[in-house]
Parts: C-alpha cells; sequence; structure tokens
C-alpha cells in the first residue's frame, strides 16, 4: 500500500523505519516491493521533492514491531539500485529534537555588558566547570549573546544556577543607572541582569513562540 503525505502522517504512530540514501530511480513500488518481505506493510512512500523527483529517502511503515526489527536488520547496509542505504527506527520530529534535560552541557546566555569579550566571558563562567567550547555572536541590531559547552551536564547546571539573573553592572555603572530605576522597577525583564538558560533547538524555539501565540478566533476566519 502506498501513501500520501497525510496518510503518512496519521500512521507516525505506528512501527516505522526510515530508509536514507535511497538511488533516485527507486519509487514507492520499488521501496514496496523491497521491503513487503519481511511483514504487512500499512504505508510506504518516497520523498519527492516540489518537482516529482526522489529526494533520496523515505519511510516504511509496518503493521509489527518484528516486521520493522527484521528490516533494519535484514536492509541497512545493503545496496538497492546503485546505491547502500540506510534503515533506522522512524521517530517523529518532535521527538527527535525533545531537549535532553538531563544531559544537556550547551547554555546560552545573553544581557551580558558590551565590553564583554570571549576571554572575559569564559573568564565569569569558569569556576562553574571546564568549558569546552565557547562562541560569542552579535545581531544585526548590534545585541550580543553566547554559547558555552561545558564538559558535563552538572557543571552546565551549576553555571545556570548561579550566572542566571546575576547583576554584573560596575559601581560606577549602578550609580549612572540610579536616575533609571523607577522605571527599571516596571520592566518583567532587566536588561541589566544576565540570562542564562539551556541552549535550545531551533525546533523549540519555534514551538515556544507558537504556544505563547494566542489562539485564533473562529469568528474571524
Amino acid at each position: 500500500m502506498f501513501c500520501s503525505g497525510n496518510e503518512l502522517k496519521n500512521d507516525a504512530l505506528k512501527v516505522g523505519i526510515q530508509v536514507r540514501n535511497l538511488d533516485r530511480n527507486i519509487d514507492n513500488k520499488a521501496l514496496y516491493d523491497t521491503f513487503s518481505l519481511f511483514g504487512n506493510i500499512l504505508s510506504c512512500k518516497v520523498c519527492t521533492g516540489p518537482d516529482g523527483k526522489s529526494r533520496g529517502y523515505g519511510f516504511v511503515h509496518y503493521e509489527t514491531e518484528e516486521a520493522a526489527k527484521q528490516a533494519i536488520e535484514r536492509v541497512d547496509g545493503m545496496q538497492i539500485g546503485e546505491k547502500t542505504v540506510g534503515v533506522s527506527g522512524f521517530v517523529k520530529r518532535q521527538d527527535r529534537e525533545k531537549p535532553a534535560m538531563n544531559t544537556f552541557t550547551n547554555i546560552y546566555i545573553k544581557n551580558f555588558p558590551d565590553d564583554w569579550d570571549e576571554d572575559k566571558l569564559k573568564a565569569e563562567f569558569a569556576p562553574h566547570g571546564s568549558i569546552t567550547s565557547s562562541h560569542v555572536t552579535t545581531d544585526n541590531k548590534g545585541r550580543k549573546s553566547a554559547f558555552i559547552n561545558y564538559e558535563s551536564h552538572d557543571q552546565a547546571v551549576q553555571a545556570i544556577n548561579a550566572m542566571h539573573q546575576k547583576d554584573c553592572r560596575t559601581d560606577e555603572q549602578k550609580e549612572a543607572d540610579k536616575e533609571k530605576e523607577d522605571e527599571e522597577k516596571d520592566r518583567t525583564e532587566k536588561s541589566y541582569l544576565l540570562y542564562v538558560a539551556r541552549a535550545q533547538s531551533k525546533y523549540e524555539r519555534q514551538m515556544e513562540l507558537k504556544e505563547k501565540m494566542p489562539p485564533k478566533d473562529p469568528a474571524a476566519a
């Protein structure tokens, strides 16, 4: 059985496998013929671009876990057409990019002083653990942000707990800001306080923004 894109999404909860590095000449039927040897197929699709040509990968959804397991064991590393394919269990994108809350080592930092360079940033965060890499970036509005990766998850958590919302202003800067205190009190996020958190993937950021958006009014449609 072949399927449309919508049918493939509906089958996402069933036992699926992903087939990578497909020969561009392999179509739905050829994919089905190859993988139907291992069990009853519920859906099967070679993914194509707007031009209708294969993107070089596809998905097969089986009725049973045993069939999927056999397909992976028997076909992974096998040559189909002119290419050697890779076969693995299919994981939905939201699960594939789900944050590893208990294992992350990379943290995101913003709102640090303009005169902090990468060396200064590392010096401030080094007391919390062994830093394996760091990177400071500036956006098109001149705003700085940074990423620091620690050797272990515990070190990353310690850095977040110790540095998030830390006031990094000098005494001179605090004195100069006194006249703005009334205005600052009304702000939910003070721009001079460090923001330190687990670094998020692009998918996570998109989902977070989507959740913050107000629901659409059906009457306005």
